[in-house]
């Protein structure tokens, strides 16, 4: 976590904690920028897990906590759309959640009919999200002892009819390579995103060959590792020239 979420983290449960939610601790939290500021959403849940509060903050406001600035929401009535994945709809950034909170999601994602999850964009963008932050089955397994249904293998990432099927990631950059079938045919594409899909998918090289769209994957995949650490030699450079010249 950087420092600026410990900040927004911290500053979350300082709040809950001199209130009359001080049993609540955050959940998730959601951050937008906007015209130069940020508007955060907080998730707070109970110690018994069965109440959670909602509530807007300020980045260098403290909120005052109470009943006509937060909204309770009991178990019977949170919405997985409108609670969550509608804010990966609406350009917010997932700035903090627990593991125990990413498996309690998953176990929802996992347990919902398809007609019940309306953001099928939102939760897309959600796994991709957590792809990019290496959240899997593994790691609950690792970390919580608990075994999980894999949402990856049940909601695969789609874009425009195309199922992805592979992707490569080197710092910021991303190519994937995705198939869609036709009636007589399949289609291949590799498109150039990043990690966390913000930026959507762009200059797309489409393909019915296999083949081919697996090697303009693997070029695509060495140009991005080239650009890496050619940036990454350039910073050696500067970090060293800089130390002969104070010498």
């Amino acid at each position: 976590m950087s420092k600026g979420n410990r900040s927004i983290y911290s500053k979350a449960c300082f709040e809950m904690l001199n209130s009359e939610y001080n049993d609540y601790k955050p959940a998730y939290i959601f951050v937008k920028d906007t015209k130069g500021e940020k508007e955060i959403i907080v998730y707070g849940v109970s110690s018994d897990q069965e109440t959670m509060i909602r509530y807007t903050g300020h980045e260098s406001i403290e909120v005052e906590l109470n009943k006509e600035t937060v909204r309770e929401i009991l178990d019977w009535s949170y919405d997985i759309n409108d609670d969550f994945l509608e804010y990966f709809e609406k350009d917010y950034h997932l700035e903090f959640m627990s593991i125990e909170q990413h498996d309690g999601m998953w176990i929802i994602i996992g347990d919902s009919c398809e007609e019940d999850i309306r953001c099928l964009k939102g939760l897309q963008n959600y796994m991709s999200h957590c792809q990019s932050i290496g959240i899997n089955p593994s790691l609950f397994k690792q970390l919580l002892g608990l075994d999980c249904v894999d949402i990856y293998s049940l909601y695969p990432e789609k874009n425009i009819g195309f199922e992805v099927i592979d992707e490569f990631t080197c710092g910021n950059e991303t190519v994937v390579l995705a198939m869609k079938d036709k009636p007589y045919h399949r289609e291949f594409v590799t498109w150039r995103t990043t990690p966390d899909r913000k930026r959507g998918y762009d200059i797309g090289n489409y393909f019915t060959s296999p083949r081919n769209a697996f090697s303009d994957f693997r070029k695509r995949s060495q140009s991005i590792f080239e650009r890496h650490f050619d940036r990454k030699r350039s910073k050696f450079k500067i970090r060293f020239r800089k130390e002969e010249m104070e010498r």
